[in-house]
């Protein structure tokens, strides 16, 4: 059984220094994502940064947007830690988790997206021709309809479900008081199947870009591959832990002590849901890794963008002062 995580004397982070390290962690994370993906939209809206297929683009855009609501979603969790406790109302707390449920499934499925098309044009390149801006429109537009529709019956039907839970000082859903439905076999299809596309697809754009060394380009699956890798490594301890752990350990609660399971339930749940914002931050990271035409842009139109900004501030502010 579930012991009852919405109480802060036994689970609620007590020492100060710890809570600040986590506040600074998600500002820190919360402001590479905001910059990095304006500088992913901008780029890829006005500047051409992003030399791809238009089908690759227009999903990249859309998962810097995704990752742009995900960060938002965490300042809540971030509030919370400031204050040690919840500091908006209820409904405040289920909308936030709603958000970043959302968001979740359409970067899963954006990804998944980016996967199955590059893959696509590298094996029909001809074929790929023949797909347009429109057909990538088709994709996003499906991807955003499944994920409302997955966020709006959360919300109806599992609203009562939902606590502030001081593991990640945010809401989470008790599955002990859901109803076992075919709900629950939706969130877990949603969530699993495009996590379990992106590792296959993955291994495959691993094995092509080996077999082909160099042979045709190949700089829109390298930009694929990084997207998935990223997104895995940041979601899967957390995936791992609420859909396989704690099964195990419900299962089979005579092979784990109760200190262990204390520190599963809490510290590593805590450690995997914190660590899951690096996915929204590293995009701008893999791109300029990955992409030369990227790379020139941020070298062109960030960086020296910069530069003359602070130039000019600073001699408008030193002519004020003579």
């Amino acid at each position: 059984m579930f012991p009852d995580f919405s109480n802060r004397t036994l689970f609620g982070i007590h020492n100060t220094s710890e809570r600040i390290t986590l506040v600074f962690w998600n500002i820190l994370l919360t402001t590479f994502t905001l910059i990095g993906n304006l500088i992913i939209l901008l780029g890829t809206c006005k500047f051409r940064a992003l030399r791809l297929d238009k089908i690759s683009v227009v999903l990249i855009q859309n998962i810097a947007v995704t990752d742009i609501l995900s960060a938002m979603s965490y300042h809540y969790n971030v509030a919370s830690l400031v204050a040690n406790g919840a500091v908006y109302p209820r409904v405040v707390c289920v909308i936030s988790n709603g958000l970043q449920f959302t968001v979740t499934v359409s970067a899963a499925f954006l990804i998944c997206s980016l996967h199955i098309t590059k893959l696509h044009s590298l094996r029909y390149p001809l074929r790929n021709r023949l797909w347009t801006k429109k057909c990538a429109v088709v994709i996003v537009i499906a991807v955003y309809t499944l994920s409302l529709l997955m966020f709006a019956a959360r919300i109806v039907a599992h609203r009562d479900a939902l606590y502030f839970d001081y593991r990640v000082y945010g809401c989470l859903m008790n599955h002990l008081k859901v109803k076992k439905t075919w709900l629950d076999t939706a969130y877990l299809t949603v969530i699993l199947v495009p996590c379990v596309v992106i590792v296959f697809t993955n291994i495959i754009l691993v094995v092509m870009v080996r077999l082909t060394n160099g042979k045709i380009n190949l700089r829109g699956a390298v930009v694929a591959l990084y997207v998935g890798i990223v997104f895995l490594v940041s979601y899967s301890p957390m995936l791992f832990i609420t859909n396989i752990g704690v099964r195990v350990i419900q299962k089979y609660p005579e092979l784990t002590s109760r200190k262990f399971k204390r520190d599963f339930f809490v510290f590593f749940i805590r450690f995997a849901f914190f660590i899951i914002p690096l996915n929204n931050a590293c995009n701008v990271f893999v791109y300029a890794a990955s992409l030369r035409s990227f790379r020139t842009y941020l070298s062109k139109f960030v960086v020296l963008g910069t530069w003359r900004l602070a130039s000019r501030v600073y001699f408008s502010m030193r002519s004020r002062s003579y």
